[in-house]
């Protein structure tokens, strides 16, 4: 501040609009080297603050030095065209006064060519004097606009630096620091083990939010398919979460039954609710892996009753009661009137809902077992 000053009070500004432009620099450049030098490494500070100190002292001292020798020649020269002035106005008053009382004479060895001459150089220099005039004109006007040129750069730089280091102040700031955290889209889940899920770490603010390692720690728990996170300034981040749809609970063995979601991914132990609630697979391959929360299902009949879960019509649906998956081709249908339908791989759908619904229909109460594995050969057993 104090060499922009100096700097200021040796060389004034020689328009209103420059000096405004001074002005505006000499409060927001200061500001923002105080912060630049609170982030940066104090070597810069101690840098900046010794040439601030050099640029000073020798812009006194030369200014010092130059300003009386500037000050004296201008002084002699300001003197020398006053006596100049003077001298001609004295000799063009005592012209006129001579005009006036009609003592003038002219030289009779005067010219007529001579006297032409007087009048076109007298002509030249009045135009001389007007092209000087015009081209000082321009001159000044290019330096005025040159001025204004350079105080709308300095004010865009001064608007942008101030955009920037206001923006990169309130991103380290804590001045949106996230103090609420809500949950959405939960329903397996509890909004306590979201947030205990998610670890939000307590530094975290709105701009500064790891946004990635939320979600990526929230995905990682099987009952949850996909997470992002919104913000609400200026204190407030919403969780919202996708929940895996469970399409079935499976029968591993006697003492394990596990939810499988539509996707294929294990979730986790099936309650008696479970139980209840979803729809039924049992029989599975007794040499089938060990489920695993999160990880997908690889046994293919598992996978094949998932298959004809969801491309079963509704009707089909309603009437499922379970599932006998030991192998793809060896899956079976229970259906809740007790019929046993022989379904086999999830292929030809319609063609073979088709057979189940004719049979039924046409031995409506005495048909107890169907096989559709072939579609276009089904075969039937009554009850006896």
């Amino acid at each position: 501040i104090l060499q922009t000053k100096l700097s200021q009070k040796m060389n004034p500004p020689q328009d209103a609009q420059t000096a405004q432009t001074s002005k505006t620099m000499n409060l927001v450049m200061p500001l923002m080297s105080i912060y630049i030098c609170f982030i940066m490494p104090v070597c810069m500070g101690l840098y900046w603050i010794e040439q601030s100190v050099l640029g000073i002292i020798q812009e006194a001292i030369l200014n010092r030095y130059y300003k009386t020798k500037l000050d004296a020649e201008m002084a002699e020269f300001n003197e020398a065209q006053r006596r100049k002035d003077a001298e001609l106005e004295a000799k063009r008053a005592e012209t006129e006064r001579l005009k006036a009382e009609g003592k003038t004479q002219v030289n009779a060895n005067t010219s007529k060519k001579r006297l032409a001459a007087q009048e076109r150089n007298a002509e030249e220099q009045r135009l001389a004097a007007i092209r000087a005039a015009e081209r000082a004109e321009r001159a000044a006007r290019s330096r005025r606009r040159y001025l204004s040129y350079i105080a709308k750069i300095a004010g865009v730089i001064a608007g942008v630096l101030i955009i920037v280091f206001g923006s990169i102040l309130i991103y380290r700031s804590s001045l949106l620091a996230v103090t609420s955290v809500t949950v959405s889209g939960v329903e397996h889940l509890t909004d306590q083990e979201v947030t205990q899920l998610a670890a939000v770490p307590d530094d975290s603010t709105l701009l500064r939010l790891d946004t990635e390692g939320i979600c990526s720690r929230l995905e990682e728990h099987p009952w949850v398919q996909s997470a992002s996170i919104s913000r609400k300034f200026p204190h407030t981040i919403t969780i919202n979460v996708t929940e895996r749809t469970p399409a079935a609970a499976v029968k591993i063995n006697s003492k394990s039954i596990w939810v499988l979601s539509t996707d294929g991914a294990w979730l986790s132990s099936a309650t008696k609710e479970d139980w209840k609630a979803y729809r039924r697979i049992v029989g599975v391959d007794t040499n089938m892996a060990a489920p695993v929360a999160g990880s997908e299902v690889a046994d293919e009949g598992v996978l094949n009753a998932l298959a004809i879960f969801d491309q079963a019509s509704d009707r089909l649906n309603e009437q499922i009661k379970s599932i006998s998956a030991a192998s793809a081709v060896k899956t079976s249908l229970t259906l809740k009137g007790g019929v046993e339908v022989a379904f086999g791989v999830a292929e030809d759908m319609e063609l073979k809902e088709a057979d189940i619904w004719t049979l039924l229909d046409k031995h409506e109460g005495k048909i107890s077992y169907i096989n559709v594995r072939v579609p276009d050969r089904p075969t039937y057993r009554t009850s006896s």
